[in-house]
Order: structure tokens, then sequence, then C-alpha cells
């Protein structure tokens, strides 16, 4: 085991403390193959993590993780890493939003695949490496709106990652590439690491052009169909792991993603194939890239986690003030105060958030919804009230009529008619 040394990443203010082998500093060079950094003898005080050699094992430990982590070869200890490194960037930067998917550039813009577990993201990134495109990311997608407005997505400069064994369907062309490529790997993985013109370097941006969804079939020749950005909206809230940021501001970038990029989803079996397809479709950038301005954008409130409404069922509520609302494709969702939910309204709970826009109680909404719909059993619909209201009260959405602070919110997008929907539905978090 070499001395203790410190690893600092270009970017990065807090440092990773480490006592390895060469083993471990090589994988380190493969893996961060585009990403700067600098290793010295002096010690740090302000290390977020530590990976020492003890016993023929890697451990891994930082007062970030629950417990310590250990690793029988270095491959999967620099994995550990990386993952503590997202989470670093996180809170040295609370306000960065990142996806997690691949990227990969096409003519200049990004097409980004959104994480679905066991999709094929990683050997589609390699395809595209093979035919010739640049990867930003096979795993994390740091956001930023640059200075002319326009959504962008940022490199991290990790080498790619591929699980082992290959498909049997990866192609002729991308397992050449494969096997020409500087690699280190383990009986799992596979990070690949080839020169710049296939890989992006670190802080290097490109804007957003399409989001593509993937979803692997066997035998299926490849096929890409538009999707609703409603869709890509849910699937994005699901994937976004910052945390750290307020749920208000993720659902207002998160919203303008899907507004200013084209959406897909993307069937394949072989990755050639599909690799050709998506080149031919992405050949061109037809529309001009859609600029966000600030006035789409409403504050994220301050996180309010004050105490629960007494007597909620009976008083009189209203939405509550500083909500942030998106509308996409007729598709309601809301941000809470706890700066923590985002939720999706079906056409039932969308129907009660309607009648909230004046004050009223749950006695009201049950009549009215009654009166509306006397086909329905009107102890479901009232079930339904209650479950609906509950959840609108435990993350913040309403607040008492005779609260002095109480008033019409100011929402993010346009609203729609609506038309209630009979069924029992409630909102879904």
């Amino acid at each position: 085991m070499s001395n203790v040394q410190t690893l600092k990443f270009n970017g990065l203010t807090a440092r990773v403390a480490l006592g390895v082998d060469a083993a471990f500093i090589a994988a380190l060079e493969t893996v961060f193959a585009h990403w700067a950094y600098t290793l010295s003898n002096q010690g740090s005080t302000d290390a977020f993590a530590q990976v020492t050699l003890e016993n023929h094992k890697y451990r891994v430990s930082s007062p970030f993780m629950a417990e310590d982590l250990f690793y029988d070869d270095p491959v999967n200890a620099v994995c550990r890493l990386v993952v503590e490194l997202a989470w670093a960037q996180l809170r040295e930067h609370p306000d960065m939003l990142c996806l997690h998917g691949a990227a990969v550039e096409i003519n200049g813009r990004l097409v980004v695949f959104p994480s679905t577990r066991k999709a094929g993201k990683s050997t589609l990134c390699l395809g595209l490496m093979a035919a010739g495109n640049k990867v930003f990311t096979d795993d994390f997608l740091p956001l930023q709106i640059n200075s002319d407005d326009i959504l962008c997505g940022i490199s991290q400069g990790i080498s790619t990652r591929v699980r082992l064994p290959l498909p049997a369907r990866i192609g002729q062309r991308t397992k050449r590439f494969f096997d020409r490529q500087p690699f280190v790997e383990n009986a799992q993985y596979r990070y690949v690491a080839p020169d710049p013109s296939h890989a992006a370097s670190n802080a290097e941006a490109a804007p957003l052009g399409a989001l593509v969804y993937l979803e692997q079939k066997a035998g299926s020749p490849p096929v890409l169909e538009p999707i609703d950005r409603s869709e890509a909206l849910t699937a994005l809230i699901r994937q976004n792991f910052s945390r750290a940021a307020n749920a208000a501001t993720i659902l207002n970038v998160l919203t303008m993603a899907v507004r200013t990029t084209q959406c897909y989803r993307l069937q394949f079996d072989d990755v050639d194939e599909a690799v050709d397809l998506i080149n031919r479709h992405f050949g061109e950038w037809t529309e001009p890239l859609a600029r966000i301005s600030g006035q789409d954008f409403s504050p994220a409130p301050a996180a309010d986690d004050g105490g629960q409404i007494e007597n909620w069922q009976t008083a009189q509520l209203v939405r509550h003030p500083g909500v942030t609302e998106s509308i996409v494709d007729n598709k309601r969702y809301l941000s809470g105060r706890n700066g923590r939910s985002i939720l999706y309204l079906n056409e039932g709970a969308a129907t009660i958030w309607h009648l909230l826009a004046e004050p009223i109680d749950v006695p009201e909404i049950v009549g009215l919804l009654q009166a509306a719909y006397p086909e329905q059993d009107p102890t479901g619909i009232r079930q339904d009230v209650l479950d609906t209201m509950g959840s609108f009260v435990g993350h913040h959405l309403v607040a008492r009529a005779d609260n002095d602070d109480a008033q019409i919110p100011v929402y993010t997008g346009a609203d729609s008619t609506r038309t209630p929907n009979p069924s029992r539905q409630s909102a879904n978090g």
C-alpha cells in the first residue's frame, strides 16, 4: 500500500483521501480519463471520502454514507467513488439539477437516454461512439441554463461503463470498437476510455435536443416513435436525483426540458441497427433551439414544514400561496410548499384542485361531486375526496381560507379547462 495521498478533481473543492495500491491508481486513470485531477502527498482536512486498502480489500468510507463499504477489486471501488463524487457535486452546488441517464452529442445537440433498469443505455452509448458520436455521459447528466438562455447538459468526463458479458446483439461495428479501446475491467464491468473525439471532457457543454426512452425487445427491428411530453415529464421526475434542490425548481426545469426537446421511445434489439436509425433521424435538427425566458419560472418558495391544518375535514380551505404548477399536454403537476414533493394530479384530483381556487370545505366538495355524478357510489366519492384532500394537506398544497397569509397564488404555465372524471381517483405523488 502506498502512502496516504490526496485526490482533487478539477471543479470540485472537496477532496478524497487515498491509501491504495498501483492497481487502484491505474483504474482511476482509465475511469477519469477525461476529468482532470491531481494527486498529492499533502494531507487534506476537507476530504469528503476516503479509500484505503486494508487486508486485500478496498474500503470506501464517508461521513455521508450509512456505513463503510468493502470491495475485492479496484474497479468496483472506483465505481463507488463515482457515486460519492456525484453527491459531493450536489452538496457543493445545491441548485444543480441532474438527470439519471446517458447523453450523446449528435450534430451539435444532446440526445438524452433517461435511465431505465437494464434498458441498454451503456451499450447504445458504446455503439454511438463506434459510429463517430461523442458521449457526454452514460450515468448522470448535470443541467444548466447558459448565458443564451439555452438548457444544456454538462459532461463529467467519466468513462463509459459497460456491463459484462456484452449482449449477443451488440453488432459487429460496436464489437470491433469495444475490443480496440483502452479499458479497465473486472468480472462485472468494463470501463471504456476512448480518445476525446468519442468522449466529452469534464465541463464540456451542449444543448439538449431530444429525450429518447429505451425499450429493449428481442427480435424487434429498431423503431423510433414520438411520445407525449407529459409521459416524458413523469419519467424525468422519477429519474431526477437532485434532492437538495427545491422541488419547485426541479419541476420548473424538468418542464422546460420536455417543452424544449423532442420526446421519443426507441424499441430495439441490435445495437448497430439502433445506432444507424438514431443517426439518420437526428441527422439534421430542423427546429431552432428553444430559449428559456426568466418569465417561465416563478421563484421557488422557501421550504415550509409548518404544522398540519387542524380539523381540515371541516375547515374552509383554499390553494396555498406559492404552490408551483406545471401543465404539460393537459396533465397537471404540482410542487408543494415543503420543498420536496412533486405530485401528478389525475382527473379526479385535478377536479378537486379546480374547486379549491375559491374557499371551500370538504363537505361542499363531496356534495358537488355527488350531485354531478349521481350514478356513482356516494360513499366512494366521499372517500376519494378525503384521500385527495389528505394528500393536499400533507404536501402543503392548501391553507385555511381564514389565514391572513392565504391568497390566490400565481402559477407556472397556462391553465386549462377540465372535464371532471367520475371514477374514483386521488392525487398521485
